[in-house]
């Protein structure tokens, strides 16, 4: 047995040289679907706080399983086009790198700082400057920064993602083995620190020294989707059997993912689970992901890449960003100099798809277009 684990992780270290059929593709199906039903996760759990639905936040929550749901997606979506890059090129382009996410990521988001910055002094909204820092330099997974905002508060999950891209491109263009070492110990590190440093290295006060519990709390995600990739690239993934079983893995796999992340457990589990559960969560969605991969006729592959949820995907990014705007939560008392706190959801709902939809199609997609002049894939 130790011999055969011994000789799985040599394969696993030994470089990789070719692209699996199933990640010939320029684009890979479902992910736009599995994006669409992340986002309005999130908006459930934003709109149940509108509203104080207790149904709709025992479901959904404070909204971060789709936040989580991104996480994942984006490990294992980066990884493959680096990989791919390496392969077919021979190195990674980091200056490429960093200029496709700079054009993705940057331009709405300062967008929606300006215009939330122009409302606050209009409405006179008390939001500190020391939040509109936090969000403008990505360091919203900082105690330090992130304090009790809302409308700025979602910045949270894109400096977990760009801190995780600072580094860890360089260590896969460097050496693959490294990078390879590098996440299972970081995520280890991880586990550790999240069962027995409550988040603070074991001593409350420095914690606004270091990272808050979104950063160590959410990394594994990403590391969880990365390290998909490389076991697809690996061609260590039995797709047949996720395909033969694909509903019962659904049926199974959804309902357990709300249940877990939520902690609507016995309280014994929760507390066995405190350290895991995020990474638990992980390996489940990776699940999700894998067995939507493969093109097949069964009404969930059809609901994941019909018109619908295809749109709702590639505008996931837009909706996220403006969605604060639009579901003002009750339960901060300075959000209600907002106007839009005022409206029925019925309405925010329509103004956010909207507002989401203008600033992707006149405002994003231009920029997008220079995005192309650095895609290798």
């Amino acid at each position: 047995m130790l011999k055969y684990f011994k000789n799985k992780l040599n394969f696993l270290l030994e470089d990789i040289t070719q692209i699996p059929d199933i990640l010939q593709v320029k684009h890979l199906p479902s992910l736009n679907g599995l994006r669409a039903f992340s986002i309005l996760y999130v908006l459930g759990a934003h709109f149940g706080f509108c509203i104080q639905n207790k149904y709709m936040n025992y479901v959904f929550g404070f909204g971060r399983l789709g936040v989580y749901v991104f996480f994942v997606i984006s490990g294992f979506l980066i990884t493959t086009l680096l990989l791919k890059e390496k392969i077919t090129y021979g190195k990674i382009s980091l200056k490429k790198f960093y200029l496709r996410r700079f054009i993705r990521i940057m331009p709405v988001a300062y967008l929606y700082l300006i215009i939330l910055f122009m409302l606050c002094l209009i409405f006179k909204v008390s939001i500190s400057s020391r939040e509109f820092i936090g969000a403008a330099l990505f360091l919203m997974n900082y105690d330090y920064f992130h304090h009790g905002t809302w409308l700025a508060g979602h910045y949270w999950s894109l400096s977990v993602e760009e801190q995780f891209y600072i580094l860890f491109p360089f260590l896969l263009k460097a050496n693959y083995k490294v990078y390879i070492c590098f996440l299972i110990c970081f995520l280890s590190i991880i586990l550790l620190l999240k069962t027995f440093g409550r988040f603070y290295f074991f001593s409350p006060e420095l914690k606004h020294f270091l990272l808050y519990n979104e950063c160590i709390n959410y990394f594994d995600g990403i590391i969880i989707g990365s390290l998909l990739a490389i076991l697809i690239f690996k061609n260590l993934i039995n797709f047949s059997f996720f395909t033969k079983y694909k509903l019962l893995l659904h049926m199974v796999c959804v309902p357990l993912l709300i249940i877990i992340f939520e902690s609507h457990l016995p309280y014994f589990l929760v507390r066995l689970l405190f350290g895991f559960k995020t990474t638990l969560c992980a390996i489940i969605i990776s699940i999700l992901l894998i067995s939507n991969l493969t093109t097949s006729n069964d009404k969930i592959f059809k609901l994941l890449n019909s018109k619908l949820m295809n749109t709702l995907g590639v505008m996931s990014y837009s909706i996220y960003i403006f969605n604060m705007m639009f579901t003002c939560n009750n339960f901060v008392p300075y959000t209600k100099a907002f106007p839009t706190y005022h409206f029925p959801i019925w309405l925010n709902f329509v103004l956010l798809i909207s507002i989401a939809y203008l600033s992707y199609n006149f405002f994003e997609q231009p920029i997008l277009k220079l995005k192309k002049r650095f895609e290798q894939y």
